[in-house]
């Protein structure tokens, strides 16, 4: 270790959280609420608070809503979403459990639309009969998380990126990487490591185009399992114009003769988001009966997410209006006369793999090393044959990261005490 302290900077502390999105500086204000005594250092390879996937997406929050019960939930998740491949146990505890999201994001200052009544102002999916309803959080949600983790005593290295983890003998120590400014090596030494740096995408849209692996690459070479990579394949359909999502495409598609595809290719009872769908396009093109347009009329779904997110007719959310009200207005400029209503489509291949294997506290299987958020949310199985959010259920994202970010909080300072592994 004195090696490697020559290299450069060393920082030390007790838990370092590597990533500043909005799973890490969960995990940091959860260590900190659990053992205020503890030191924590959140490291951000951009800058803590502004980085991550949170701030670019719909902020929304899918919760089960007094209609909704966990045994609903599971079911219709095991039965619709997960080809029945999910860890039940751990799928029932987060159908239990989850809603305290919101109750902890609103106590960390972030801000979530209420009703008259007080109780969290919620819609269901439209167009679709789901046991799950959807809340709205500003997308300035991290901005707050940090202010509150600083004002329990977090520290913040930002614009470093950590490369590689460190170990003595079979634990992680700690990790090593760069300033992204002048290249100068950090080390930062931790009697316990949360990674929170998100899933690997590809760029497709630059809402997931921070997502580069680095933590899954490191995780794996620390020799850490991986599993349900397969199930990364996340694909939305987007505009051909301007290559924005269309949200609910997958049910409203047509062919050049005018036949509906969506029938053929996703029967029966269908949750929003399907690889199916991808399929059925890339069949329809090889057999000649390209392209694939959405009767943007019939799409509800699209309607119904424009009200949402780029209006204050349901959440009053300044920050998400303007981010997506910009949004929409460029793809509208994009948008061809021609379309006459029916945009035409094509899968957009986004990816999510999200493998970091973790037992139901969010400990890998190396000790001293977590992983929370998006790094692993294939990997803890509790979702089953989906990638990492939205995986098929919009909304899911906010609440895994929070989520477990607390779980792995929790398991960490436990080990920590020595009361772990």
């Amino acid at each position: 270790m004195a090696d490697l302290e020559s290299l450069g900077e060393v920082a030390r502390t007790d838990v370092l959280v590597i990533g500043g999105g909005i799973a890490g500086l969960s995990a940091a204000i959860s260590v900190k609420e659990k053992n205020p005594r503890l030191e924590v250092l959140v490291v951000e390879k951009a800058t803590a608070g502004w980085a991550g996937k949170a701030a670019r997406g719909g902020g929304i929050l899918a919760f089960l809503t007094p209609d909704d019960s966990p045994e609903d939930f599971v079911r219709y998740h095991v039965e619709h979403i997960g080809c029945y491949l999910e860890d039940q146990e751990l799928l029932m505890e987060y159908a239990c459990t989850c809603n305290q999201v919101l109750d902890l994001l609103d106590s960390w200052g972030a801000r979530i639309a209420r009703d008259r009544r007080g109780y969290w102002k919620y819609v269901k999916t439209p167009g679709a009969e789901v046991p799950w309803g959807l809340a709205g959080v500003d997308l300035d949600m991290c901005v707050h998380l940090r202010r509150r983790a600083s004002e329990l005593g977090c520290r913040f290295m930002d614009k470093t990126a950590m490369v590689e983890l460190l170990k003595s003998g079979d634990r992680v120590t700690g990790a090593i990487g760069f300033d992204v400014r002048d290249g100068s090596c950090r080390l930062v030494l931790a009697r316990a490591t949360i990674l929170a740096t998100g899933s690997q995408n590809y760029r497709v849209m630059p809402m997931w185009s921070c997502g580069r692996g680095d933590g899954i690459a490191a995780a794996y070479r620390a020799g850490a399992c991986m599993r349900n990579a397969e199930f990364g394949s996340f694909v939305n359909m987007i505009h051909v114009a301007s290559r924005e999502v269309i949200f609910g495409a997958e049910d409203h598609m047509f062919n050049a003769r005018g036949e509906d595809i969506s029938s053929r290719y996703r029967p029966g009872i269908q949750p929003d988001i399907c690889a199916m769908s991808a399929v059925g396009w890339y069949l329809e093109h090889v057999e000649g009966r390209a392209p694939v347009r959405v009767k943007a009329e019939e799409n509800v779904l699209q309607i119904g997410s424009e009200v949402l997110f780029s209006t204050d007719l349901v959440w009053k959310r300044p920050a998400a209006i303007a981010f997506w009200s910009r949004l929409w207005e460029k793809a509208r400029r994009a948008e061809r006369e021609s379309d006459h209503g029916m945009p035409e489509i094509m899968p957009g291949f986004i990816g999510e793999q999200s493998p970091v294997m973790v037992d139901h506290g969010m400990a890998t299987t190396v000790p001293g090393l977590f992983a929370v958020g998006d790094v692993s949310y294939s990997g803890s199985a509790w979702t089953g044959a989906v990638p990492s959010p939205p995986g098929r259920i919009r909304g899911s994202g906010l609440m895994n990261a929070v989520w477990s970010a607390c779980r792995g909080a929790a398991s960490a300072v436990e080990y920590i005490s020595g009361e772990g592994p």
